[in-house]
């Protein structure tokens, strides 16, 4: 065995991708504790919007001026579906900027009420019984909607079962949808 000192702690936006990518999973774990329109979450949206900016930052990179679009769509919500499309959007960056395949960027991006294709529903199985806590969580909520298909369903039911709290969650809530 050869032991050697690790290369560096990672970027700064590889930080913000992880921390997003959090943000996602608990949103999608637990829709119920999500960011509202409602004017109590006010402070928390500015808050959020601001922070996404501030990632963001000037450079014209897509993965930047995705969430700069979030944090204004954000800042600006006035209803669910807006703080629905920041979501989505930053979904989108995230997605892209991990460079994960197409076939389980269009599923995890699709929405529930269009039906999956065979191989983006076969994609979001092996994420969700082989990825990581967040992409495990992503992938549990989007296959909720697919729960009709027996591998879907078999699926759904093992990470009802999983170690993580997340997964439980965004398993169980994508049962009741």
């Amino acid at each position: 065995m050869r032991l050697r000192h690790g290369g560096a702690k990672g970027t700064r936006r590889a930080g913000a991708r992880d921390a997003l990518l959090r943000w996602l999973a608990f949103a999608s774990a637990c829709p119920e504790r999500a960011l509202t329109h409602n004017a109590a979450d006010l402070p928390r949206r500015l808050e959020a919007a601001a922070f996404l900016r501030e990632i963001g930052g000037e450079t014209r990179a897509p993965f930047a001026a995705r969430l700069r679009q979030a944090g204004k769509t954000l800042a600006r919500a006035r209803s669910q579906n807006d703080i629905a499309a920041a979501l989505l959007t930053m979904r989108e960056a995230v997605l892209r900027e991990m460079q994960m395949p197409l076939a389980m960027q269009r599923a995890l991006l699709s929405s529930p009420d269009l039906p999956l294709g065979e191989v983006e529903r076969r994609e979001l199985i092996y994420l969700a019984r082989a990825g990581t806590r967040d992409l495990k969580t992503l992938a549990a909520r989007r296959l909720g909607a697919e729960r009709h298909h027996a591998d879907a369903r078999s699926t759904l039911d093992q990470l009802a079962y999983d170690a993580d709290a997340w997964v439980r969650a965004a398993s169980k809530s994508s049962s009741a949808d």
